[in-house]
Parts: structure tokens; C-alpha cells; sequence
């Protein structure tokens, strides 16, 4: 490896540092919305982990289903827009890519567990309220998810 190929690994490592020192304090303020039903073992069928930052293991957050797409990595990406009451979700910096990049939702994902996707019965306009780990997709524009999602209650 050159001196030039050196320096810029520094640099991405100083950058990705100071990145999460940055937001770190913001992510803390998050977890008003924690609960204790979410299933840890989800994260055994998560499809490459480590891209996942964990924010909080299981948060709950209720709101309206905007879109549903299914995902090559065999992921149901299921977009929720937040309910008013979660501005600790919205209001976080992180959000900012979720605005950007997914029309103001908070990504959630139905993941396949043993080979099969978990089918939690949701339609575009439901309101919902729906559990899961808190986490950010560094592989995504750091974007806000849950993921995976343990539970889904439909108000219908």
C-alpha cells in the first residue's frame, strides 16, 4: 500500500469516527419509545448484521403504511409513516436520509426467518403499531429502520 492509499484510510477512518461521535448523542434520545416484546433470535435470519447499528433493541412505533416493496435480499421493505408523538424518531438528524431518500418513512423490514418471509397481513393505508429493533443501514444512507420486525398489531 502507497503513502496516498494510507492517508485516505485515515481519512475514511477519522471521517467514520467523527461521524459517530457526532451522532451519538442523538441517538441516545431516541429510546423513549423502547419496549421489552421484541424477539432477539430475528436476528439470526438478518441478512448481513454487521451493516446494522444498533440504536435500541426494541422499540415500538405506531403509524400509517405508505408503501410496500419486496427486496432482492428477500426483505419485505414495508415504509411507515410515524404517527405525531415520535419526534424522537423524526425529529433525530439520522432521519434526514429517511426524508430524502424514503418519502419521509421510517423503513421497516420483514425479514424471511427460516426460509420463509414473515407475512404480517399489512396493506398500504393501514395504521399500525409495530415492534422491532431501532437501527441505522450504513450500507443505506445511514437511513432510520426497524429491523427486524418482531410484531405488527393492525388497527382495523
Amino acid at each position: 500500500m502507497n503513502r496516498l492509499e494510507m492517508m485516505g484510510r485515515r481519512v475514511a477512518l477519522t471521517f467514520s469516527l467523527a461521524f459517530l461521535a457526532s451522532t451519538s448523542g442523538s441517538i441516545r434520545q431516541v429510546s423513549p419509545y423502547h419496549t421489552e416484546s421484541c424477539d432477539a433470535t430475528l436476528w439470526e435470519d438478518v441478512y448481513t448484521p454487521a451493516r446494522l447499528v444498533l440504536i435500541d433493541p426494541c422499540v415500538s412505533v405506531s403509524g400509517t403504511i405508505i408503501e410496500i416493496e419486496h427486496e432482492t435480499d428477500g426483505d419485505d421493505h414495508i415504509l411507515l409513516l410515524p404517527d405525531q408523538g415520535y419526534e424522537g424518531i423524526t425529529d433525530n438528524r439520522l432521519f434526514g436520509a429517511n426524508i430524502q431518500f424514503q418519502k419521509s418513512a421510517l423503513v421497516t423490514e420483514a425479514i424471511p426467518v427460516d426460509g420463509e418471509l414473515q407475512n404480517f397481513g399489512v396493506q398500504v393505508g393501514d395504521h399500525v403499531q409495530m415492534s422491532g429493533s431501532l437501527v441505522y443501514d450504513t450500507w443505506h444512507h445511514n437511513w432510520l429502520e426497524i429491523h427486524p420486525i418482531t410484531s405488527v398489531h393492525i388497527d382495523r
